[in-house]
């Protein structure tokens, strides 16, 4: 099918870069906000390593490094968010709709990888 605007589709490599920078910083400030002044008191070891490769994770999308790994851990963590969600609805404040769209995303860098201006290439 043709395009409406073919003179513009050499950019088509920023839609990745939009999508890495806007996700990763939404992610990291999730992260962040869940995990303020909880980080340490938390009982769990395992959502302390959740935590910790959620921000970990973040941090090398937003950089542009691993991008595809580091979004393949970003959308396992954003659907067991989902999952848990659905199941215990007081454990989470932020809403399922956020974490789906946020999933989707990562999902997409997954496919796509991370576009321009990242320090590793598309696998």
């Amino acid at each position: 099918m043709p395009s409406i605007f073919p003179n513009i589709l050499f950019l088509s490599l920023f839609a990745p870069l939009i999508l890495r920078l806007v996700a990763s910083a939404l992610a990291l400030n999730l992260a962040k906000k869940e995990n303020s002044h909880q980080l340490f008191r938390k009982k769990n070891w395992d959502e302390k390593i959740w935590s910790a490769v959620e921000i970990i994770s973040s941090l090398l999308v937003l950089i542009g490094l691993f991008t595809q790994p580091a979004a393949l851990a970003l959308f396992a963590i954003y659907s067991r968010k989902i999952l848990l969600k659905s199941r215990h609805s007081a454990i989470y404040s932020e809403d399922k709709k956020l974490y789906w769209l946020l999933a989707a995303i990562f999902a997409s860098l997954i496919l796509t990888g991370p576009g321009l201006f990242a320090f590793d290439l598309s696998l």
